[in-house]
Order: C-alpha cells, then sequence, then structure tokens
C-alpha cells in the first residue's frame, strides 16, 4: 500500500476516535438506554419512523417554525445540574457527524433553535420534558440542514480536594430539510486494503454524498476464500452527510484471522433508501445496493503460522531430500552391477558369496523381506563388488 493511503487510513482512527468522544450520543440507539450517566431523546418520535426514535427530524419551509420536546434524564444516584442548548452539526476528516463546541459560533441551524430551558435540575432517576424551537430564516437554503441539542453537567470543582470534575457532554442530532429539489446519490469512491499501526489488515471504506440531503446507509465488508467461506465480516449503519464523504476503517480482528494466512477475496457493499428526505432504511422495497469491484488480496501468515508451515517445509523437504538421495544411490548400484537369474538350489547367502558381496547388502539392494526365498528365474541385481579384499 501508497504511503499517502496508510496515512489517510491513521486520519480514519484517529477523527472516528475523536467524534466518538466528542458526540457519545449522536447514534441510532436512544440516549435514554444508556445507564450511568445523563440522557436524553425525542420526546414524541413518529412511531412509523424508527430513527426518530435517535434524531429530530423536521420539514420546514423558508419563514417557518416548529416546536419539539426534548426528554432529558438523570440515571445517576446523585443529583444532577444539566445544561441544555443548541449548536451546529459538522463533520470530522473522514466524515463522521459530531458537534461543534459550546464556544464557537453559531452560523446554520444552531443559531435556529431556541430552547425553552437552558439548564435543568434532576434528582436521581428523574426526567423532564424541555420544549425547543426551530425557526427558519427566509434565505435558507433548499436541503438539509443539521445541528444538536447538547445536554451536559457543568464543569465544577470539588473544593475539599481541590480537583476539577470533568463534564459529561451528550447529543442529540437535529435535522431540519428545506424543500425544494431534493436528490440523493451515494457513491463508494474507494475500498482500500492496508495496515494498521497494530500491523493488522485494515479495510477502507470512502464513501461519496454527491446529494444535498444525508443518508443511512449500511456498509458491509466481507472477506471470504477462493470458495466462498467467510472469515471475516464487518459493518453497520452510518450518516453520509449532504455534499460530504465519509471514511470508513475495520480492523481485522485476531480472532477471525487465519493462521495460515492465503489469498481471500474481499468484497464491500452499500444500501440506502433511494428516496431524499427518508431516514433508515425500513423500506426493503426502495433501497438501492452499490458494490465495489471484488480484490484478491494476500493475508500474510500469523507467526505462529509462519512458523509451522516452516517446520512442515523443512519436514517435508528433509524427507523428499532423503527419498532422492537412497533412489539415486539404489539407481547407481543397480547400474554399476550385474543381472543375475536365480537357479535352482541358489540362496541369497549363495549368491552373494558368489559375486563376492555381503548377502545383507544384496537383499537391501533388492529389497527382498525375511525369511529372503528366492523364486527360479527371479531376477536379482548384484551390485559392484567392493575394491576392499574380499575374506
Amino acid at each position: 500500500m501508497e504511503p499517502d493511503s496508510q496515512m489517510r487510513f491513521s486520519r480514519f482512527v484517529k477523527s472516528s476516535l475523536l467524534s466518538a468522544i466528542l458526540v457519545t450520543a449522536v447514534s441510532a440507539l436512544p440516549v435514554l438506554a444508556q445507564s450511568g450517566g445523563i440522557g436524553g431523546r425525542p420526546a414524541n418520535p413518529d412511531p412509523a419512523n424508527p430513527r426518530s426514535q435517535s434524531i429530530f427530524i423536521m420539514t420546514l419551509d423558508r419563514g417557518q417554525s416548529d416546536t419539539d420536546t426534548i426528554l432529558v434524564a438523570n440515571n445517576t444516584d446523585q443529583r444532577q445540574t444539566i445544561e441544555l442548548y443548541a449548536v451546529d452539526g459538522v463533520v470530522s476528516n473522514s466524515g463522521a457527524y459530531s458537534c461543534r463546541q459550546q464556544s464557537e459560533a453559531l452560523t446554520g441551524l444552531g443559531s435556529w433553535t431556541s430552547i425553552a430551558k437552558d439548564q435543568v435540575v434532576l434528582e436521581p432517576g428523574q426526567r423532564e420534558e424541555v420544549d425547543f424551537t426551530v425557526t427558519l430564516p427566509d434565505n435558507a437554503d433548499v436541503g438539509e440542514h443539521n445541528g444538536c441539542i447538547v445536554f451536559q453537567t457543568p464543569e465544577s470543582e470539588d473544593a475539599s480536594s481541590g480537583s476539577v470534575r470533568v463534564r459529561t457532554r451528550q447529543a442529540v442530532r437535529l435535522v431540519v430539510t428545506v424543500p425544494g429539489e431534493l436528490h440523493r446519490d451515494i457513491a463508494i469512491s474507494s475500498f482500500d486494503i492496508g495496515r494498521s499501526s497494530n500491523d493488522k489488515p485494515l479495510y477502507g471504506l470512502t464513501l461519496q454524498n454527491k446529494g444535498n440531503v444525508s443518508a443511512d446507509i449500511d456498509a458491509k465488508i466481507i472477506i471470504s476464500s477462493p470458495w466462498g467461506n467467510e472469515i471475516y465480516r464487518n459493518g453497520g449503519g452510518y450518516p453520509v452527510i449532504a455534499n460530504q464523504k465519509l471514511e470508513l476503517a475495520f480492523e481485522h480482528p485476531d480472532e477471525d484471522y487465519p493462521m495460515f494466512g492465503g489469498w481471500y477475496r474481499a468484497n464491500a457493499s452499500i444500501v440506502y433508501d433511494k428516496d431524499a428526505g427518508v431516514f433508515g432504511t425500513q423500506n426493503t422495497a426502495n433501497l438501492v445496493t452499490k458494490r465495489v469491484e471484488e480484490q484478491i488480496i494476500f493475508l500474510a501468515p500469523t507467526m505462529l503460522g509462519a512458523l509451522i508451515i516452516l517446520l512442515l517445509l523443512l519436514t517435508v523437504g528433509g524427507l523428499a531430500a532423503f527419498y532422492l538421495t537412497r533412489r539415486q544411490r539404489e539407481k547407481s548400484i543397480r547400474q554399476s552391477g550385474v543381472v543375475h537369474q536365480v537357479v535352482e538350489g541358489e540362496t541369497v547367502q549363495s549368491i552373494a558369496k558368489k559375486y563376492g558381496i555381503s548377502w545383507k547388502r544384496l537383499v537391501s539392494v533388492n529389497k527382498i523381506k525375511p525369511p529372503y526365498i528366492l523364486s527360479i528365474g527371479q531376477k536379482v541385481h548384484v551390485p559392484k563388488a567392493s575394491s576392499r579384499k574380499k575374506r
């Protein structure tokens, strides 16, 4: 793999980890399902749209307003003060969806959103619903706009110990679509195979959204043997933001790695709903599937596998060398001796004595097995007698 591709793979992983740290709640699962912290989710999801359970979805014309409600929960065992605010949505270097920091200037959906309360105080296990309103400006562009409703615990200092408590920050994605000429087109830009920083196979999939609305895609990579047996499968659901690219990287785990390596087939594909403005991939009759051209890759054996292969090769090579040497020796012996035809009364001992060789050598060359019985007319190869003095 080229050096620039290796560097790009490293950025995949770093950007994905950074986004996960910054916004752990922008996902396909309801945040309230988390335990041991604060959480939140849409209070009024649409039963017909499973994605509305985890993100706010609105369609508004320019100049229009709409109000929705976020359900905030305290899942800790202590009283919590939770701050609420809106920010713009942003994508990382790898294309992963994230949220701007509170200190950053608002230029989009974050500035168009007002929340009824900027702070709530919740007892352990308590929940509270908080309204917010989105008002689109008259010059809002047609297409999709992204933002976040963020809820976090304030940073505080423990007076007794002097330590600072790190704040917990969660967020729910907010999506507003302005009607007009909406279009969705997700392309697979590249499918690369390289090595991770742990020297493991790293499969990189780059997607490009050429439309003006995002798409929820199901990505999948499959590594299989030449005869079709799968050894590794990975993927999942990811949002690809409008007019942005998304870079995914999957590291091949040790438990699925073939010990002895070899040649394998690598395939990648994505599935998404072709209708612009629709979230999720539930409508199987309306899905678009795109695949990359299959690649043939070589996976190096593990250290243990390489050692076993080396030992097998040395063993097979040694046995082959021994066999060939023995065959050559026997051939040489036969070519340098004579062929004797057994007559009545002869034995291996008498024939060996006649030609001045050891009877053991005679039976060895001819592979005569005990009790060393010869038949009349049998042809026996008699090797040339040693140049040493006969006894």
